[in-house]
């Protein structure tokens, strides 16, 4: 809620902080002690008993509105003038003065902040704004004619929100303004009772128009609560006239009136929460891991809230509630249910009803084309074609850099691979049998089950032997550490 607080003082320059304080009350506008009753020329009229709600009021931007700029521009004008004035004289004496006086310009000119705007919470459904006095050069301090906007989030309970139309939603808003001497703090009284009902009598008599007493109060609440139908009908209650002569004038001049008063009132209605659910014509996609769970995802709604919604599905006699159900922004539902297929439940004869409040849609398989779908069975992992091992966990290298590794190749039965397999961190000086291999420009070529030597050189601690195979349908690798070994041991 933006509310637009207005401050229109009669005469300028005058140097007060304004401190309104707003309240918020649920129901609607009530006379007396909550019993709804009141009398006119004698006789006792009542009231239907108001319903009343809990609001709350939170500052939405609760952040200070700091001026320093005004400020800081009279005192550069003060700087310009100081030196202005010794440029004129051309006094060396003077001109020092000048510059010591400019300096403490300078250092008062960073630090002189004033607050104009303040909004804090004083209890749940009432919060404190303070209008500062602005900088003027003429009265140092001055409460200048300005609209502020003040927002608050507004909270009420949930169910008022969904309430039938005609029901009363409505949201009473009072305020109270004091003005406080920006300087000495001292609080300016406000306008008595007595000087009020005198202004009202005058009013009245001015318009010829016979009211005292209870009727008067009556009146001048109905327009405090901006309730005119209810003020006309009372006028012509307490005045026994069967019609009023210019009835919005006497509206307009009592309500002048209320414009010097401290206290100010207004209200809202709630706001009626728009709610749809997903359309019916949708056909809905269940996608059953046929293990624990079967999910749809419903889309085209509007206010959905998950707090409010159910959901059952049904297969003849079988009624399943929903055992998880998640809302996306109000628009798009998820609902989960026990698996279908693991039930033995023909979804096709499926019902998919889903509720929020007095709405209902619902699903009937058999018309709406819904749709099942199962995970993908996954094909089988083929078999690999050969396969390699290393017979030695390490290679030992003496001194030299040398050494030797055997691996073995074992073909699948039935399978005619052509293994190529590679050598990477040593130089390979030969492999026997020569004649179980084909040698190649990056490796070796073999197509049968062997058992392969290779004479490797150049070993390095630092970097293992890698042997990568392959035949385009299987892999296989194998990394061998080099271990130092001390030749003279």
């Amino acid at each position: 809620m933006r509310l637009q607080v207005t401050l229109l003082p009669l005469a300028r320059n005058q140097p007060y902080d304004a401190y309104t304080s707003i309240s918020l009350f649920g129901g609607p506008w009530a006379l007396g002690s909550g019993v709804g009753e009141y009398k006119i020329a004698g006789d006792l009229v009542k009231e239907p008993k108001p319903k009343h709600f809990q609001v709350e009021a939170v500052p939405l931007l609760v952040t200070d509105d700091l001026e320093a700029a005004l400020r800081s521009r009279s005192v550069d004008e003060l700087r310009q003038t100081a030196l202005a004035l010794a440029a004129a004289f051309g006094n060396i004496g003077g001109l020092g003065n000048v510059e010591q006086t400019d300096e403490e310009l300078r250092t008062v000119a960073g630090r002189d902040l004033n607050s104009t705007f303040t909004v804090a919470r004083v209890n749940d459904n009432t919060v404190l704004c303070r209008f500062g006095a602005l900088y003027q050069a003429t009265a140092h301090y001055a409460m200048v004619p300005q609209t502020h906007n003040v927002t608050l989030l507004v909270l009420v309970p949930r169910d008022q929100a969904v309430l039938e139309p005609g029901v009363d939603r409505r949201v009473r808003l009072s305020s109270l303004t004091t003005l406080v001497d920006a300087e000495t703090g001292e609080q300016l009284p406000g306008r008595g009772w007595n000087d009020v009902r005198r202004k009202v009598e005058a009013v009245f008599r001015d318009h010829d128009f016979p009211v005292s007493g209870a009727g008067l109060d009556v009146l001048l609440y109905r327009v405090a609560e901006n309730n005119y139908d209810d003020f006309l009908t009372a006028a012509l209650a307490v005045s026994g006239k069967q019609r009023l002569s210019y009835p919005e004038s006497l509206w307009s001049d009592l309500s002048s009136i209320r414009r010097g008063s401290q206290y100010a009132s207004a209200s809202f209605d709630v706001p009626r929460r728009q709610t749809r659910l997903p359309a019916a014509e949708q056909s809905p996609v269940f996608a059953d891991d046929t293990k624990s769970a079967i999910g749809v995802t419903l889309r085209g709604g509007k206010g959905l809230d998950a707090t409010e919604l159910s959901a059952m599905l049904s297969v003849g006699d079988v009624h399943l509630a929903a055992t998880a159900l998640k809302v996306v922004e109000g628009r798009e539902v998820t609902l989960t249910f026990p698996s279908l297929k693991l039930l033995k439940l023909d979804g096709s004869k499926a019902v998919l009803e889903l509720k929020q409040g007095a709405q209902t849609s619902a699903w009937d398989c058999a018309k709406a084309g819904c749709q099942f779908v199962e995970p993908a069975t996954a094909a089988p992992a083929a078999k690999a074609s050969f396969g390699m091992a290393v017979r030695v966990k390490n290679l030992r290298s003496s001194g030299d850099g040398k050494g030797k590794l055997q691996l073995v190749f074992t073909v699948a039965k039935d399978a005619t691979p052509d293994i190529h397999f590679t050598v990477e961190g040593a130089d390979v000086d030969e492999v026997t049998p020569a004649g179980s291999v084909i040698a190649k420009d990056d490796g070796w070529n073999l197509g049968r089950s062997a058992t392969v030597t290779l004479a490797l050189s150049n070993l390095s601690p630092f970097s293992p032997v890698l042997v990568n195979a392959g035949d385009g349908t299987s892999k296989a690798s194998a990394s061998v550490p080099v271990l130092a070994i001390d030749s003279k041991k």
